[in-house]
Parts: C-alpha cells; sequence; structure tokens
C-alpha cells in the first residue's frame, strides 16, 4: 500500500487531521515519506478490558526526484586483472608428515606392577589423526620410535626392568595405525640414537650376537636382534634407515630428513644446523623442542639460496618420564615430575617441484592441537595404544 493510499484511508476514518498536524509539528514534509503502514494494537483499561486502536507506522526517506543533496559514500568499483586466476596443481604436489621422538618405554610401579608410559599415548593419538585426515604421500617417522632403556650404557632403576616387550607392542600397533589409518605410499623409520642402543648393548657384551640370523635368512635380512626384526618392519612394507648418527633420508634433492647429532643448549638448534649446512633444508627429531629456522645463503649477486630447519618436537612425554640428566624416582620407582624445556608435536611438508616447501608445524597440549582450522583431541586411537601385558 502507498502513502497515497494510507492518506485516503486515514481521511476516511476521520484521522488525517492527526497526521497532518503530527507532520506539521515535527517538520516533515510529504516528500520525505518512503513508505507508511496501518495496522491495528490494542491496551487493555484498569478494568481489564481491551481496547483495539488504529496505528500508523512511517518510515522516512530520502524520496527526491532529482537525487540527494550531498554526496554519498560508494563501495568501490571492482577492477578487471589482467591476469588468470592461478589454477590448483593437480598431481604436482607431494605431502610429507614427520613424526618425532615418541620414545616408546615403560616404567614398572614396584609396588603394584602396573605399567605407566613414558610415551604421549594422547599426543600419538592426535599426529595419526592428522595423518588419517591429510593422507599424506610419504610418512616419515624421525627416529627415537623406541627408547629402549634396559639397553643404555647408565644404570637403570628396576622399575625399568622387563619393559622391553611390551615397548615392542606398542612400536608395533603405532606402526600398524600409520599404514591402515593412514595409508600413504611411503613408510620411513629412521634409526636414532635410543634405537640403536639395542644393537650397541649387544656389541659391547656379546658382539657375537650381534649379525644372527634365522637359519632360512637372506645376507639381506635383518639380524634377529635388531629394531627392524622385532618390529616386523619388512612384513609392513616400512624402510628402516640404520646408521645413525649418519642415516639420513633424502625428501628432494635439497631437503632431507635424519634423526639428528646437534644440540644446542639455550639457544636454537634449528640455527645450528642452518649454520652447519646453510643449503640444505632439513627435518630433524632428538632435540624435542619445536623450532622453525630459515636461512639465505648468498652465492653471489644475483643467486641465493634459501633453506629452512624444522624440528617438530617430540611425541614423548615432557613431565619427567623419559629418563635424563634432569629426571630422578620416587621410593617406589616411579619418575617424579620434572617438566622438561620440550614441546609436543609434528609437521607436515608440501613440496612442489624446486620450490621451498609448504610448512605446517603442529603443536600439540594436554592431548589437543588446532591444524587447519580443526580442533583435535586425543582418543581415536586411545584403546589401541595402550598395552596391557
Amino acid at each position: 500500500m502507498t502513502f497515497s493510499d494510507d492518506l485516503a484511508k486515514l481521511q476516511l476514518e476521520g484521522n488525517v487531521g492527526k497526521l497532518v498536524d503530527w507532520l506539521t509539528e515535527n517538520g516533515v514534509g510529504l516528500e520525505a515519506i518512503g513508505k507508511s503502514k496501518l495496522y491495528q494494537g490494542f491496551h487493555k483499561d484498569e478494568a481489564g478490558d481491551t481496547h483495539i486502536v488504529d496505528m500508523v507506522s512511517i518510515e522516512l526517506s530520502p524520496a527526491w526526484s532529482d537525487g540527494p543533496r550531498w554526496p554519498l559514500i560508494d563501495r568501490p568499483v571492482p577492477i578487471k586483472l589482467s591476469s588468470k586466476p592461478r589454477k590448483r596443481v593437480k598431481g604436482g604436489s607431494r605431502t610429507v608428515l614427520c613424526l618425532p621422538d615418541p620414545q616408546i618405554g615403560y616404567w614398572r610401579d614396584m609396588d603394584s606392577g602396573q605399567l605407566e608410559a613414558m610415551h604421549d599415548i594422547a599426543a600419538m593419538d592426535v599426529a595419526l589423526q592428522i595423518g588419517r585426515d591429510v593422507r599424506p604421500d610419504g610418512v616419515v617417522n624421525l627416529g627415537d620410535l623406541l627408547d629402549m632403556t634396559e639397553f643404555g650404557r647408565y644404570e637403570t632403576e628396576p622399575s625399568l626392568d622387563q619393559t622391553t616387550n611390551p615397548s615392542l607392542r606398542t612400536a608395533r600397533r603405532f606402526l600398524d595405525v600409520q599404514k591402515q589409518d593412514i595409508g600413504s605410499d611411503e613408510f620411513i623409520v629412521i634409526e636414532g640414537n635410543h634405537d640403536k642402543r639395542l644393537a650397541d648393548a649387544i656389541a659391547r657384551h656379546n658382539r657375537s650376537a650381534l649379525y644372527i640370523r634365522k637359519a632360512d635368512a637372506t645376507p639381506d635380512d635383518w639380524p634377529v636382534f635388531s629394531v627392524p626384526y622385532l618390529l616386523g618392519l619388512d612384513d609392513l612394507g616400512v624402510e628402516y634407515v640404520e646408521g645413525y648418527p649418519a642415516g639420513q633420508h633424502w625428501l628432494t634433492d635439497s631437503f632431507v630428513v635424519e634423526h639428528g647429532k646437534r644440540v644446542a643448549s639455550g639457544s636454537s638448534t634449528a640455527a645450528k644446523y642452518a649454520a652447519a649446512t646453510p643449503g640444505v633444508s632439513a627435518v630433524f627429531g632428538h632435540v624435542h623442542r619445536l623450532e622453525v629456522h630459515t636461512k639465505s645463503l648468498v652465492l653471489g649477486p644475483d643467486e641465493v639460496r634459501r633453506s629452512v630447519f624444522i624440528s617438530p618436537g617430540c611425541l614423548c612425554r615432557t613431565d619427567g618420564a623419559v629418563p635424563s640428566f634432569g629426571s630422578g624416582t620416587s621410593a617406589n620407582g616411579k619418575p617424579v615430575t620434572n617438566h622438561e624445556d620440550w614441546q609436543q608435536g609434528c609437521v607436515v611438508l608440501t613440496f612442489h617441484d624446486d620450490v621451498l616447501p609448504q610448512v605446517e608445524p603442529v603443536f600439540i597440549n594436554n592431548g589437543q592441537a588446532m591444524f587447519r582450522g580443526e580442533l583435535y583431541t586425543a582418543g581415536a586411537y586411545k584403546e589401541v595404544l595402550e598395552v596391557d601385558e
């Protein structure tokens, strides 16, 4: 209904005088009226009786035929770009998930006999969920998959005795989930200094047993007393990069992954890597700290080689459960709480040709992580990763 229609109706009902008086008193001309609305309301008197009241609503808006008398703020007119939108690369990129240092191992409560994990099941759980959603082309376990505490060079607590078998079962389950739920084309386990403890202990105490193989084995088969054999890595289709600290796996001609052999106390280990090998990018474990450092190596007036160095943290506990120089035990052999300067996490790398990869570090804290706008919370693999004797 237009304003003229409303006016006519008001006139018939004898209310037009009231409207004209209101407009006049408020200095409102007819040209300022955009639209109006007639409707009915009601009210109750003191006796509780309902009375219907005719009401009118008027919306004031500029309505001059020649337009407004002041300049308006206009939305900018879109410009037409000569370049075409970037096309999504199909089939040319390669994604790799790097999982650092779970240090899988156990303590045993000397009173109850119950096992307590050194690894952090919640952190491992979150990393596996991210891998399941990313579906990377490759998964690299950066070393220290196992803590192998029983085979270390130092004296150990009785509460660490007979914990290797459950550790092996947990490590195998961790790899089983990677193979079955992440389902990548390439799986790598790099030997870390803790994984190497088994071979080192055998070499120290009974080196004749170091290279014992099954009777029907070939020279290429793993020795019986080795991590790859005990975990059944060949059956899983997992490549084991041996020879710590020399063992490396090259993702590209200029990007290497390794367990790590450098530690910078009180400063950035990633920066130390950059100083040692400035032209080669690397992901490494070992230091349990989440670090990213970039480097530009000037080779000439028109040539600069850029690289990136990443430590994605760890997947073990950071509260003193992993035996270290700062850890200790209670009277019943349980680890005493001592928070280390470590951070839990993992990293996703996306490569394309010779371009530096996209680096997506994932910070895991208290069994939760944000990744690509999604909140990940531990729980999906808790029952799988918990091993009972």
